[in-house]
């Protein structure tokens, strides 16, 4: 998958929307780091966690280890730990997001946030299968890592 060059990247304008093909860059990092700059507050994508939680008590117990894949400034891993599940980390690609992630929740251990930096060996399918029992993919981008 080719990256934009530096010098080609989109930019904000003026009106503090996105110039180019920003909207096309969600698998970019640097795309969701300026998102996040100008939106820290919480945002889920397709489903809150009150209308996951039903199904998700069904198979996945509170023991077992979660990871939410592009959990971005969701609060879903957040309502997890609330709602009794012991050991969930978010990752995401934006090292703002997750530093954000960090501070929010740094009195919550049993919540991890950690910077995602695909590559081959992060993406190897058995490794990730044998270390979390569910993995939940918050945003459409992380569909194609995995």
């Amino acid at each position: 998958r080719p990256s934009i060059e530096a010098s080609a990247r989109p930019r904000p304008d003026p009106s503090g929307g996105m110039t180019g093909a920003a909207s096309q860059a969600y698998g970019e990092a640097w795309y969701w780091d300026e998102r996040y700059r100008k939106e820290p507050g919480p945002f889920d994508w397709y489903q809150k966690y009150p209308a996951l939680a039903p199904l998700l008590r069904l198979y996945v117990r509170p023991h077992q280890r979660l990871l939410l894949v592009g959990c971005g400034n969701s609060v879903f891993g957040e309502n997890m730990v609330q709602d009794g599940y012991q050991d969930v980390v978010n990752i995401d690609i934006s090292s703002v997001v997750i530093e954000q992630m960090k501070k929010k929740y740094h009195d919550k251990p049993q919540l991890k946030c950690i910077i995602f930096v695909p590559t081959i060996q992060t993406l190897n399918p058995c490794g990730v299968s044998m270390a979390y029992y569910c993995i939940i993919s918050c945003n459409l981008q992380t569909r194609r890592w995995m």
